[in-house]
């Protein structure tokens, strides 16, 4: 059984060391998974932040740019004259002076009602066929200025697009006037802004129609059922989403938003996820290297404390075992001992003497006998139950003093150590057997009280009391063997004794004793 509970403790020994291990290797791995995961969503929010601020400077720019082509639109307008005629008034140089504050390589045109050229600083290899143009027909059909769709501009295929102005006289129209914005005009934001190779800005007519992009795309596009149109500008006029995958490219960026202030257009500014992914997994990387080596220290020390443990457990069981033994041994002391006092009661009947003389050695050996039984029959060695002793004790007294005289015992329940519980026991035979025997006149009939109380957590209070006829003039009570006896073991234990005449009502009758004793024998009474 012993083995069986050592194995159990050397398994739960090993099960604390890998639970500790476990537990360790746990809260480092939760604690590098929160410091990726706060990179991780500080990469992100960076990148957000890049996207934002990106969409907020172009739409500014755009802002800018739009007002400012109208404006050089109108001059072309004023320029041409109050005759209802396009075809004389304003000259080449007068569109150069118009759209010289715009952007490199933007040009003007003045068409008549059908899109035809009629004026233009445009190189001569530029055919937009700007009448069969949507923004043209918006024109012709009455809006006063019209944006178009990304087209394009040559045969080479660079792309533009154009801002219309619809030209008429006293409610006639004429024709428009018209300026052409390069895509490439794109680039100058996107290289200013940094956004990455990935990165993409552009500006999308509020109809979902594609007008610029950097990188330019080889046609325009219709997005109007694309995320942005169904939900999110429906719901604000800037914002932010993330496209698993673009329209145009395939690239997965997050994307950032904004309605351009005064015109019919919206910028995109989009960051490339992969980039700014790719960004956090460097710093992963550092955090993994930094973080591997204090995860190693953990784990070493984990084995360490377990290899501990299993050490603390081999002593542990190791000392389990000596206790066990120790526990045999002195149960078979206490049996031995028992015994023996068994053999000696045997003897001392056989001895020479008086019947009352004997009987008194008897109950003496009775009364150490009867602790050595309940310390064999128990599973507690240095500690007694003292109720029970001593009810035990009482028990034995009437048995052999019987008579008109009643004990009682009054015991809670105190555990007492056994260097203790046997001097007691003796002081307890011995006042109980002096009162019986010198208490009461011969025939009377007399009560005699055993009674323990608890005076402090650490003592109690033994008393023994009778109604007799109190202490004789020697102070004795008795033939004084006993009651030095009484002393002797109250010294041993480091208890203090007195006495008190007419302890009952009335006061003239009665004695008691009374001994405060220690429950644990202290170093100083084991030396008295």
């Amino acid at each position: 059984m012993a083995s069986r509970g050592a194995q159990a403790g050397r398994g739960r020994s090993q099960n604390a060391a890998l639970y500790l291990t476990g537990l360790l290797l746990f809260l480092v791995s939760l604690l590098v998974g929160a410091l990726l995961w706060q990179s991780y969503a500080a990469t992100i929010a960076a990148a957000e932040a890049r996207a934002r601020g990106a969409a907020h400077v172009a739409a500014t720019h755009m802002r800018w740019l739009g007002e400012a082509s109208f404006q050089a639109l109108r001059r072309i307008d004023d320029a041409l004259g109050p005759q209802p005629t396009v075809f004389t008034g304003a000259t080449a140089s007068d569109l150069d002076s118009a759209v010289a504050e715009l952007p490199a390589e933007t040009y003007a045109w003045v068409v008549d009602t059908t899109g035809h050229p009629v004026l233009s600083n445009a190189p001569s290899h530029a055919d937009p066929a700007v009448g069969e143009m949507p923004f043209f027909a918006a024109l012709k059909a009455g809006e006063r200025r019209s944006i178009s769709v990304l087209f394009q501009v040559d045969p080479d295929g660079r792309k533009a697009f154009a801002l219309g102005h619809r030209i008429e006289r006293q409610g006639v129209f004429l024709g428009a006037a018209i300026i052409v914005i390069p895509a490439e005009m794109m680039s100058t934001f996107w290289l200013a802004l940094d956004l990455g190779p990935d990165s993409s800005v552009g500006l999308i007519r509020a109809d979902g129609w594609l007008v610029a992009r950097y990188p330019v795309p080889d046609t325009t596009v219709d997005l109007s059922g694309y995320r942005l149109f169904t939900q999110d500008l429906a719901r604000a006029d800037e914002g932010l989403y993330h496209a698993e995958r673009s329209p145009l490219d395939g690239v997965a960026r997050i994307v950032a938003f904004r309605r351009v202030e005064g015109l019919p257009l919206v910028v995109v500014a989009g960051v490339s996820k992969d980039e700014a992914v790719a960004v956090f997994w460097n710093r992963a990387g550092l955090l993994l290297v930094a973080a591997g080596p204090i995860a190693l220290a953990l784990l070493l020390c984990a084995l360490w404390v377990a290899r501990l443990l299993r050490a603390d457990q081999r002593s542990r069981l190791s000392l389990a075992r000596a206790l066990a033994e120790n526990r045999v041994l002195f149960h078979e002391v206490h049996h031995r001992v028992k015994n023996n006092l068994q053999v000696v009661m045997s003897l001392v009947q056989l001895l020479p003497g008086s019947d009352e003389a004997k009987q008194e050695m008897l109950r003496r050996i009775s009364a150490m006998a009867a602790l050595h039984e309940r310390i064999y029959r128990s599973n507690r060695i240095s500690d007694v139950e003292l109720s029970n002793y001593l009810q035990q004790l009482c028990a034995s007294l009437r048995e052999i003093y019987g008579g008109q005289t009643t004990l009682t015992c009054d015991v809670p329940a105190l555990e007492v150590s056994a260097e203790v519980a046997l001097p007691l026991g003796l002081i307890a035979s011995e006042a109980i057997s002096n009162a019986f025997k010198h208490a009461f006149d011969e025939g009377q009939p007399g009560r005699i009280d055993l009674v323990v109380s608890a005076e402090s957590p650490s003592q109690a209070r033994l008393v023994v009391r009778d109604n007799g006829k109190g202490r004789g003039e020697s102070g004795t009570g008795g033939t004084g063997i006993g009651l030095r006896l009484i002393e002797s073991l109250a010294r041993r234990i480091g208890a203090s004794l007195s006495y008190d005449q007419g302890a009952t009502d009335p006061p003239s009758q009665g004695t008691a004793l009374s001994i405060v004793f220690p429950l644990l024998r202290s170093d100083a009474s084991s030396d008295a």
